[in-house]
C-alpha cells in the first residue's frame, strides 16, 4: 500500500485528537471548512482513430479553507482560497438566504 494513501486517514485522526477551537462571532454563527486531497489521474494521448498512443499517470494535491459568517439573520459572506498542485486560487461570495430560498 502507498503511504499517501494513508494521508486523508490520518490528517482525520489528528483533526479529531486535536480539534482547533476558534470563538463565535457577536451573532455566533461562523463555520470554519478545511480540506485537503491528494490523487493521480491518467493522461493519455490519442491518435486519428481514437486508439491510445501513449498514458502518463499525473499525480496532484491539493488544500483549501473556507470560512462562512453571518453579520446578520440573512446574509452569508463566504470566502475560499486554497492551491491545486501548486496553483493558488481564491474567491467571496455574498448571499442573501431567506426561509424558503437564497440568491448569491
Amino acid at each position: 500500500m502507498r503511504p499517501q494513501i494513508l494521508s486523508g486517514p490520518l490528517i482525520l485522526l489528528l483533526w479529531q485528537a486535536a480539534p482547533v477551537s476558534v470563538e463565535p462571532d457577536s451573532t455566533g454563527r461562523y463555520r470554519l471548512s478545511l480540506g485537503y486531497g491528494v490523487g493521480q489521474y491518467e493522461y493519455r494521448t490519442l491518435n486519428c482513430a481514437g486508439e491510445v498512443v501513449s498514458a502518463m499517470p499525473v499525480e496532484y494535491h491539493t488544500a483549501g479553507a473556507q470560512v462562512d459568517v453571518w453579520p446578520g439573520d440573512r446574509w452569508r459572506l463566504t470566502g475560499f482560497g486554497g492551491y491545486l498542485s501548486g496553483s493558488p486560487y481564491g474567491g467571496f461570495l455574498l448571499a442573501a438566504e431567506g426561509q424558503n430560498f437564497g440568491v448569491g
